[in-house]
């Protein structure tokens, strides 16, 4: 627990930062090209792309969906603006993320919660996604487990993150779904990235800008150089033999 510590500390200190700026609503690095369903002075574009490219061409129809790792919770209230869902869930370790989640996007359920032990009913949700979080996760393949008792048996789950390590993890429980499905995008996340550099470097000087420019570009080197590779997984339930 002294690592998930760490990580929360992180967090909380990153997020007091964040918070001085009122619309940043995302902690991903974002997808290029811009998703069409969002009006052109949407602001923080490229990051809400990103979850708008995860539920393309998928039903969402009364549904259930739970997004692990909410961070601020913006994909949150974009799954509730743009598709047809029942119920929009929403859950992250660190409260001063839900804190904000709560305080900024209404009529949505978020709670704080641990992706290795979440509390949720079993075969509640249709849809769980996971955006750029689950390479942070001590034991990978614990929150595997936990989103398959999570889903309901005609579920999917989709994540999308930035680590060899968790391409690994899904090949080790592949055994655990029917199927995996794999998207490379880590050449449009690396775009993403760079846009967002010109752009954000237009921002007044801040220590949030500082903080903002230096992740992206990290990020935007180690996608270009393919020393991290950024995937999308669509996974349905359902062990193999």
């Amino acid at each position: 627990m002294i690592e998930y510590k760490q990580i929360i500390a992180d967090y909380t200190h990153h997020n007091k930062l964040l918070n001085k700026i009122k619309f940043y609503d995302f902690m991903n690095h974002g997808y290029d090209p811009v998703s069409n369903l969002l009006d052109k002075d949407f602001i923080m574009k490229r990051e809400a792309s990103l979850y708008l490219k995860l539920l393309e061409n998928i039903d969402t129809n009364n549904k259930n969906i739970l997004d692990v790792g909410c961070g601020r919770g913006g994909g949150v209230a974009l799954y509730k603006k743009y598709f047809n869902f029942k119920n929009v869930c929403g859950c992250d370790i660190t409260d001063v993320n839900i804190d904000y989640a709560k305080s900024k996007h209404k009529n949505i359920n978020f709670k704080v919660a641990n992706a290795e032990n979440l509390t949720y009913d079993k075969n509640t949700f249709d849809i769980i996604t996971n955006v750029e979080s689950m390479s942070l996760y001590i034991d990978q393949s614990k929150f595997l487990k936990n989103v398959i008792k999570l889903l309901k048996p005609d579920g999917l789950f989709i994540c999308t993150d930035c680590s060899y390590r968790t391409l690994e993890t899904f090949y080790k429980n592949k055994h655990l779904f029917k199927s995996i499905e794999v998207k490379d995008i880590t050449d449009n996340v690396a775009t993403a990235c760079l846009k967002n550099i010109q752009e954000y470097s237009k921002w007044k000087d801040s220590e949030a800008k500082t903080f903002t420019l230096g992740m992206l570009e990290e990020k935007y080197e180690n996608y270009f150089n393919r020393r991290d590779v950024f995937n999308i997984f669509y996974c349905a339930p359902g062990a193999t033999a």
